[in-house]
Protein backbone atom coordinates (compact mmCIF):
# COMPACT_ATOMS: atom_id res chain seq x y z
CA UNK A 1 0.00 0.00 0.00
CA UNK A 2 1.09 3.53 -0.79
CA UNK A 3 -0.05 6.61 0.67
CA UNK A 4 0.60 10.32 -0.95
CA UNK A 5 -1.03 13.58 -0.48
CA UNK A 6 -3.06 14.46 -3.20
CA UNK A 7 -2.34 17.42 -4.10
CA UNK A 8 1.41 16.54 -4.55
CA UNK A 9 0.18 13.60 -6.84
CA UNK A 10 -1.70 15.30 -8.89
CA UNK A 11 0.56 17.92 -9.74
CA UNK A 12 3.39 14.68 -10.07
CA UNK A 13 1.38 13.15 -12.77
CA UNK A 14 0.80 16.22 -14.20
CA UNK A 15 4.44 17.33 -15.23
CA UNK A 16 5.54 14.08 -15.74
CA UNK A 17 2.23 13.50 -18.32
CA UNK A 18 2.78 16.42 -20.15
CA UNK A 19 5.56 14.45 -21.94
CA UNK A 20 3.01 11.72 -22.54
CA UNK A 21 1.57 11.47 -26.46
CA UNK A 22 -2.10 10.85 -26.13
CA UNK A 23 -2.50 9.81 -29.84
CA UNK A 24 0.61 7.55 -30.00
CA UNK A 25 -0.38 3.79 -31.57
CA UNK A 26 1.96 2.21 -28.97
CA UNK A 27 0.30 1.34 -25.90
CA UNK A 28 3.30 2.14 -23.36
CA UNK A 29 3.77 5.33 -24.34
CA UNK A 30 0.36 6.51 -23.12
CA UNK A 31 1.18 5.12 -19.70
CA UNK A 32 3.20 6.19 -16.70
CA UNK A 33 5.82 4.00 -14.84
CA UNK A 34 5.73 3.93 -11.40
CA UNK A 35 8.52 2.90 -8.81
CA UNK A 36 8.27 3.27 -5.20
CA UNK A 37 11.54 2.66 -3.45
CA UNK A 38 12.56 5.82 -0.91
CA UNK A 39 10.72 8.41 -3.07
CA UNK A 40 8.10 7.32 -5.44
CA UNK A 41 9.21 8.05 -8.92
CA UNK A 42 7.08 8.73 -11.50
CA UNK A 43 8.08 8.15 -15.21
CA UNK A 44 6.64 9.22 -18.58
CA UNK A 45 8.08 9.50 -22.23
CA UNK A 46 7.60 9.72 -25.66
CA UNK A 47 11.29 7.85 -27.35
CA UNK A 48 12.35 10.95 -27.39
CA UNK A 49 12.08 12.56 -24.47
CA UNK A 50 11.12 11.61 -20.89
CA UNK A 51 10.38 13.29 -17.33
CA UNK A 52 10.77 11.79 -14.14
CA UNK A 53 9.24 13.09 -10.77
CA UNK A 54 10.07 12.18 -7.61
CA UNK A 55 7.62 12.69 -4.37
CA UNK A 56 7.81 11.91 -0.92
CA UNK A 57 5.28 8.94 0.05
CA UNK A 58 4.58 6.74 3.08
CA UNK A 59 4.04 2.83 2.69
CA UNK A 60 6.70 -0.11 2.05
CA UNK A 61 8.70 0.16 -1.69
CA UNK A 62 7.03 -1.62 -3.95
CA UNK A 63 7.82 -3.12 -7.49
CA UNK A 64 7.33 -1.33 -10.77
CA UNK A 65 3.91 -1.34 -12.31
CA UNK A 66 1.76 1.21 -14.59
CA UNK A 67 -0.56 3.52 -14.22
CA UNK A 68 -2.61 4.11 -17.99
CA UNK A 69 -4.81 7.55 -19.26
CA UNK A 70 -2.26 9.48 -17.05
CA UNK A 71 -4.66 12.85 -18.09
CA UNK A 72 -7.86 11.30 -16.69
CA UNK A 73 -6.28 9.70 -14.06
CA UNK A 74 -5.04 13.33 -12.93
CA UNK A 75 -8.57 14.85 -13.69
CA UNK A 76 -10.09 12.51 -11.68
CA UNK A 77 -8.15 12.55 -8.38
CA UNK A 78 -8.36 16.15 -8.49
CA UNK A 79 -12.30 16.11 -8.74
CA UNK A 80 -12.57 13.29 -5.80
CA UNK A 81 -11.33 15.76 -3.30
CA UNK A 82 -9.94 13.43 -1.07
CA UNK A 83 -6.41 14.55 1.39
CA UNK A 84 -4.31 11.60 0.54
CA UNK A 85 -4.57 8.98 -2.28
CA UNK A 86 -3.95 5.13 -2.12
CA UNK A 87 -1.85 3.09 -4.56
CA UNK A 88 -2.16 -0.77 -3.76
CA UNK A 89 -0.79 -2.91 -6.73
CA UNK A 90 -2.23 -6.24 -6.97
CA UNK A 91 -0.17 -9.25 -7.80
CA UNK A 92 -2.65 -9.79 -11.45
CA UNK A 93 -1.42 -6.29 -12.14
CA UNK A 94 -4.09 -4.10 -11.35
CA UNK A 95 -3.90 -1.22 -9.22
CA UNK A 96 -5.98 -0.39 -6.89
CA UNK A 97 -6.47 3.89 -6.76
CA UNK A 98 -8.74 5.29 -3.70
CA UNK A 99 -9.17 8.68 -2.56
CA UNK A 100 -11.89 10.08 -0.32
CA UNK A 101 -15.32 7.77 -1.42
CA UNK A 102 -13.27 7.63 -5.20
CA UNK A 103 -12.56 3.80 -6.20
CA UNK A 104 -11.10 2.96 -9.46
CA UNK A 105 -8.67 -0.56 -10.12
CA UNK A 106 -6.74 0.63 -13.37
CA UNK A 107 -4.74 -2.07 -15.34
CA UNK A 108 -1.96 -1.39 -17.60
CA UNK A 109 1.36 -2.99 -19.71
CA UNK A 110 3.53 -4.64 -18.23
CA UNK A 111 6.35 -2.31 -16.84
CA UNK A 112 9.43 -4.03 -18.00
CA UNK A 113 7.74 -3.05 -21.29
CA UNK A 114 8.36 0.83 -20.52
CA UNK A 115 11.47 2.08 -22.12
CA UNK A 116 13.26 3.26 -19.13
CA UNK A 117 16.63 3.72 -21.54
CA UNK A 118 15.12 7.75 -22.36
CA UNK A 119 15.69 8.58 -18.59
CA UNK A 120 19.22 6.50 -17.59
CA UNK A 121 21.97 8.50 -16.75
CA UNK A 122 24.86 9.35 -19.24
CA UNK A 123 28.25 7.40 -19.70
CA UNK A 124 30.18 10.46 -20.60
CA UNK A 125 28.97 14.57 -19.37
CA UNK A 126 30.61 17.09 -21.89
CA UNK A 127 28.87 19.81 -19.77
CA UNK A 128 27.95 20.51 -16.17
CA UNK A 129 26.73 23.38 -15.38
CA UNK A 130 23.41 25.29 -13.23
CA UNK A 131 21.34 28.01 -14.89
CA UNK A 132 19.58 30.58 -12.55
CA UNK A 133 16.68 32.38 -12.97
CA UNK A 134 18.20 34.91 -15.10
CA UNK A 135 19.48 32.52 -17.88
CA UNK A 136 16.18 30.74 -17.68
CA UNK A 137 14.55 34.14 -18.56
CA UNK A 138 17.25 34.57 -21.52
CA UNK A 139 16.42 31.38 -22.84
CA UNK A 140 12.45 32.40 -22.68
CA UNK A 141 13.61 35.15 -24.51
CA UNK A 142 14.90 33.56 -27.35
CA UNK A 143 12.74 30.70 -27.70
CA UNK A 144 10.57 33.42 -29.32
CA UNK A 145 12.12 32.64 -32.66
CA UNK A 146 12.11 29.25 -32.70
CA UNK A 147 11.08 27.62 -35.90
CA UNK A 148 7.93 25.76 -36.36
CA UNK A 149 8.67 24.37 -40.30
CA UNK A 150 8.87 20.92 -40.26
CA UNK A 151 11.24 21.09 -43.39
CA UNK A 152 14.23 22.65 -41.75
CA UNK A 153 13.76 20.83 -38.73
CA UNK A 154 17.30 21.93 -37.58
CA UNK A 155 15.94 25.26 -36.57
CA UNK A 156 13.67 23.74 -34.35
CA UNK A 157 14.87 24.38 -31.18
CA UNK A 158 17.72 26.33 -29.21
CA UNK A 159 20.90 26.19 -30.54
CA UNK A 160 23.22 26.37 -27.72
CA UNK A 161 27.37 26.41 -27.60
CA UNK A 162 29.59 27.88 -25.45
CA UNK A 163 31.82 31.28 -26.10
CA UNK A 164 34.24 30.72 -22.87
CA UNK A 165 35.05 28.67 -20.01
CA UNK A 166 32.07 30.19 -18.28
CA UNK A 167 29.77 31.58 -20.69
CA UNK A 168 27.11 29.76 -23.42
CA UNK A 169 25.39 31.05 -25.91
CA UNK A 170 21.54 30.75 -26.97
CA UNK A 171 20.83 30.96 -30.23
CA UNK A 172 17.56 30.74 -32.05
CA UNK A 173 16.15 31.65 -35.67
CA UNK A 174 13.86 30.84 -37.89
CA UNK A 175 14.77 32.63 -40.93
CA UNK A 176 13.05 35.76 -40.22
CA UNK A 177 14.11 36.84 -36.94
CA UNK A 178 17.43 35.69 -35.33
CA UNK A 179 17.77 36.17 -31.19
CA UNK A 180 20.53 35.53 -29.05
CA UNK A 181 21.48 35.75 -25.16
CA UNK A 182 24.74 35.05 -23.33
CA UNK A 183 24.13 32.66 -20.22
CA UNK A 184 26.59 33.37 -17.35
CA UNK A 185 27.06 29.55 -15.87
CA UNK A 186 30.04 30.58 -13.30
CA UNK A 187 31.63 27.39 -12.09
CA UNK A 188 30.90 24.98 -15.18
CA UNK A 189 32.79 21.99 -15.87
CA UNK A 190 33.43 21.63 -20.14
CA UNK A 191 34.86 18.97 -22.26
CA UNK A 192 35.86 21.29 -24.88
CA UNK A 193 36.78 18.26 -26.91
CA UNK A 194 32.98 16.78 -26.77
CA UNK A 195 30.83 19.48 -26.50
CA UNK A 196 30.82 22.10 -29.44
CA UNK A 197 27.16 22.70 -29.23
CA UNK A 198 23.77 21.08 -28.98
CA UNK A 199 20.63 21.66 -30.58
CA UNK A 200 17.49 21.54 -27.71
CA UNK A 201 14.11 20.76 -29.36
CA UNK A 202 11.27 22.95 -28.97
CA UNK A 203 9.36 20.47 -27.04
CA UNK A 204 12.07 20.34 -23.94
CA UNK A 205 12.27 23.82 -24.45
CA UNK A 206 8.72 24.55 -23.88
CA UNK A 207 8.08 22.00 -21.03
CA UNK A 208 10.69 22.95 -19.42
CA UNK A 209 9.78 26.73 -19.19
CA UNK A 210 6.48 26.25 -18.28
CA UNK A 211 7.78 23.87 -15.44
CA UNK A 212 10.72 25.84 -13.86
CA UNK A 213 9.61 29.10 -14.39
CA UNK A 214 9.98 29.92 -10.63
CA UNK A 215 12.65 27.95 -9.82
CA UNK A 216 16.06 29.82 -8.48
CA UNK A 217 17.97 26.51 -9.96
CA UNK A 218 18.23 24.00 -12.74
CA UNK A 219 20.63 21.59 -13.45
CA UNK A 220 21.85 21.60 -17.02
CA UNK A 221 24.00 18.84 -18.13
CA UNK A 222 24.59 17.40 -21.47
CA UNK A 223 26.15 13.47 -21.83
CA UNK A 224 26.57 10.78 -24.42
CA UNK A 225 24.35 7.80 -23.50
CA UNK A 226 26.88 5.01 -22.35
CA UNK A 227 27.44 1.94 -24.95
CA UNK A 228 25.63 -1.17 -23.97
CA UNK A 229 27.25 -3.47 -21.35
CA UNK A 230 30.09 -0.63 -21.12
CA UNK A 231 31.94 0.35 -17.83
CA UNK A 232 30.61 4.02 -16.81
CA UNK A 233 32.95 7.04 -15.88
CA UNK A 234 32.59 6.26 -12.49
CA UNK A 235 34.03 3.25 -12.85
CA UNK A 236 37.42 4.83 -14.06
CA UNK A 237 37.05 4.75 -17.97
CA UNK A 238 35.33 7.12 -20.38
CA UNK A 239 33.09 5.47 -23.04
CA UNK A 240 33.70 6.69 -26.48
CA UNK A 241 30.89 8.77 -27.52
CA UNK A 242 27.49 7.26 -28.99
CA UNK A 243 25.21 9.11 -31.61
CA UNK A 244 24.53 12.62 -31.03
CA UNK A 245 24.52 13.91 -27.36
CA UNK A 246 21.42 14.32 -24.75
CA UNK A 247 20.76 16.73 -22.21
CA UNK A 248 18.99 16.47 -18.88
CA UNK A 249 17.08 19.68 -16.89
CA UNK A 250 16.49 18.63 -13.11
CA UNK A 251 15.26 21.17 -10.64
CA UNK A 252 12.95 20.63 -7.22
CA UNK A 253 9.35 22.00 -7.68
CA UNK A 254 8.34 22.48 -3.90
CA UNK A 255 8.32 18.98 -2.62
CA UNK A 256 9.17 17.10 -6.07
CA UNK A 257 12.42 16.40 -7.51
CA UNK A 258 11.78 17.20 -11.56
CA UNK A 259 14.18 16.07 -14.22
CA UNK A 260 13.52 16.12 -17.92
CA UNK A 261 15.57 13.74 -20.04
CA UNK A 262 15.39 14.75 -24.08
CA UNK A 263 17.54 13.75 -27.19
CA UNK A 264 19.01 16.45 -29.19
CA UNK A 265 18.10 17.63 -32.52
CA UNK A 266 20.29 16.01 -35.20
CA UNK A 267 21.41 18.06 -37.19
CA UNK A 268 23.57 20.68 -38.15
CA UNK A 269 22.95 24.96 -37.22
CA UNK A 270 23.75 27.06 -39.62
CA UNK A 271 26.52 29.91 -39.13
CA UNK A 272 24.21 32.79 -37.58
CA UNK A 273 27.34 34.91 -37.36
CA UNK A 274 26.43 35.92 -41.27
CA UNK A 275 23.37 37.21 -40.41
CA UNK A 276 24.62 39.53 -38.19
CA UNK A 277 25.70 43.00 -39.45
CA UNK A 278 29.13 44.48 -37.90
CA UNK A 279 27.77 47.85 -38.41
CA UNK A 280 25.40 50.78 -39.99
CA UNK A 281 24.65 53.51 -41.25
CA UNK A 282 21.39 54.57 -39.28
CA UNK A 283 20.46 54.35 -35.32
CA UNK A 284 16.91 55.44 -33.99
CA UNK A 285 16.32 54.91 -30.13
CA UNK A 286 12.08 54.44 -28.89
CA UNK A 287 10.29 54.04 -26.09
CA UNK A 288 9.44 49.88 -26.18
CA UNK A 289 5.61 50.71 -24.29
CA UNK A 290 4.74 53.24 -26.86
CA UNK A 291 6.11 51.80 -30.22
CA UNK A 292 4.27 48.22 -28.76
CA UNK A 293 1.04 50.09 -28.64
CA UNK A 294 1.25 51.10 -31.94
CA UNK A 295 1.85 48.10 -33.33
CA UNK A 296 -0.56 46.35 -31.93
CA UNK A 297 -3.13 48.71 -32.77
CA UNK A 298 -2.11 48.57 -36.32
CA UNK A 299 -1.92 45.09 -36.22
CA UNK A 300 -5.31 44.92 -35.39
CA UNK A 301 -6.73 47.16 -38.12
CA UNK A 302 -4.44 45.14 -40.88
CA UNK A 303 -6.17 43.08 -43.13
CA UNK A 304 -3.48 40.66 -43.62
CA UNK A 305 -2.98 37.65 -41.55
CA UNK A 306 0.91 38.92 -41.34
CA UNK A 307 0.77 42.25 -41.73
CA UNK A 308 3.21 44.39 -42.99
CA UNK A 309 4.15 47.83 -41.50
CA UNK A 310 5.64 50.57 -42.96
CA UNK A 311 7.64 52.81 -40.70
CA UNK A 312 8.64 56.63 -42.54
CA UNK A 313 10.71 59.45 -41.02
CA UNK A 314 9.22 62.31 -41.15
CA UNK A 315 10.43 65.05 -38.49
CA UNK A 316 11.34 63.82 -34.69
CA UNK A 317 8.95 60.78 -35.70
CA UNK A 318 8.77 57.91 -37.45
CA UNK A 319 4.97 56.94 -39.33
CA UNK A 320 4.11 53.42 -38.83
CA UNK A 321 1.26 52.37 -41.19
CA UNK A 322 -0.14 49.47 -42.78
CA UNK A 323 -2.62 49.08 -44.94
CA UNK A 324 -6.42 48.82 -43.62
CA UNK A 325 -8.44 48.53 -46.39
CA UNK A 326 -11.83 49.68 -44.01
CA UNK A 327 -11.97 52.89 -46.45
CA UNK A 328 -11.44 51.64 -50.14
CA UNK A 329 -8.09 49.73 -51.68
CA UNK A 330 -5.90 52.63 -50.72
CA UNK A 331 -6.67 53.11 -47.12
CA UNK A 332 -4.36 52.84 -44.54
CA UNK A 333 -4.53 53.01 -40.92
CA UNK A 334 -1.38 55.30 -39.21
CA UNK A 335 0.56 56.32 -36.12
CA UNK A 336 2.80 58.31 -35.50
CA UNK A 337 6.22 56.78 -32.97
CA UNK A 338 8.59 60.03 -31.32
CA UNK A 339 12.15 58.93 -31.87
CA UNK A 340 13.89 60.05 -28.76
CA UNK A 341 17.32 60.12 -30.09
CA UNK A 342 18.58 58.93 -33.98
CA UNK A 343 22.03 59.08 -36.32
CA UNK A 344 21.86 59.41 -39.89
CA UNK A 345 17.66 58.58 -41.19
CA UNK A 346 17.14 61.32 -43.49
CA UNK A 347 13.77 62.81 -43.97
CA UNK A 348 11.57 60.49 -45.88
CA UNK A 349 13.67 57.58 -45.14
CA UNK A 350 11.65 54.30 -45.41
CA UNK A 351 11.50 50.79 -44.04
CA UNK A 352 9.34 47.74 -43.73
CA UNK A 353 8.73 44.80 -41.22
CA UNK A 354 6.68 41.88 -40.27
CA UNK A 355 4.26 43.76 -37.48
CA UNK A 356 3.73 40.25 -35.44
CA UNK A 357 7.51 39.85 -35.52
CA UNK A 358 8.39 43.08 -34.40
CA UNK A 359 6.19 42.54 -31.50
CA UNK A 360 7.71 39.67 -30.80
CA UNK A 361 10.92 41.37 -30.30
CA UNK A 362 9.56 44.12 -28.68
CA UNK A 363 8.03 41.60 -26.01
CA UNK A 364 11.86 39.66 -25.47
CA UNK A 365 12.84 42.95 -24.53
CA UNK A 366 13.25 43.89 -20.81
CA UNK A 367 13.96 48.13 -20.96
CA UNK A 368 12.35 51.16 -21.34
CA UNK A 369 13.86 51.82 -24.82
CA UNK A 370 14.86 50.24 -28.03
CA UNK A 371 17.55 50.54 -30.24
CA UNK A 372 17.08 50.19 -33.93
CA UNK A 373 20.46 49.25 -35.80
CA UNK A 374 19.61 50.24 -39.51
CA UNK A 375 21.49 50.64 -42.77
CA UNK A 376 19.65 49.85 -46.42
CA UNK A 377 16.18 49.34 -46.97
CA UNK A 378 16.63 45.71 -47.49
CA UNK A 379 19.43 45.06 -44.55
CA UNK A 380 19.16 43.15 -41.72
CA UNK A 381 18.63 45.41 -39.09
CA UNK A 382 19.65 44.79 -35.49
CA UNK A 383 17.42 45.32 -32.34
CA UNK A 384 19.00 45.57 -28.63
CA UNK A 385 16.98 47.27 -25.01
CA UNK A 386 18.72 49.51 -22.68
CA UNK A 387 18.85 46.77 -20.17
CA UNK A 388 21.53 44.39 -21.22
CA UNK A 389 22.84 45.13 -25.23
CA UNK A 390 26.10 43.20 -24.71
CA UNK A 391 24.90 40.23 -23.53
CA UNK A 392 21.31 39.55 -25.64
CA UNK A 393 20.39 40.75 -29.03
CA UNK A 394 17.65 40.12 -32.04
CA UNK A 395 18.02 40.31 -35.59
CA UNK A 396 14.85 41.18 -37.89
CA UNK A 397 14.83 41.05 -41.37
CA UNK A 398 13.16 43.69 -43.50
CA UNK A 399 9.91 43.44 -45.33
CA UNK A 400 8.40 45.03 -48.87
CA UNK A 401 5.56 47.24 -48.58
Amino acid sequence: MIEIETCKFVQAVDIAGSVVERRSSIPVLRQMHVHANGALAISATDLDMGCEVKLPYTGAAQSPFMLPEPDRLRKAIAHAGGGAILLEPQDTGAVGVATGDFRLAVKGVPPEDFPLDIMAGFGRDVLTCVLGGSELDAIARVSHAMSSEETRYYLNGIYLHPIDEWTLRAVATDGHRLFWANLKVPGAVQDRSGFTGVILPRALIARALKRFARCDEVAFVVGYAAPANAPSAAEGTAPAPVGYPRVAMAAAVGDLKVTFRSKTIDGTFPDYTRVIPKGHEHRAVMEVAVLRRALQALVVAGVEKLPGVKFEREGKTLICSVAAHWGGDDSRATVRVPVLDSVGMPEGWQIGFNGRYLLDCLDACRGRLVTFGLSGPNDPVTIVDDVDPVDFGMVLMPLRV
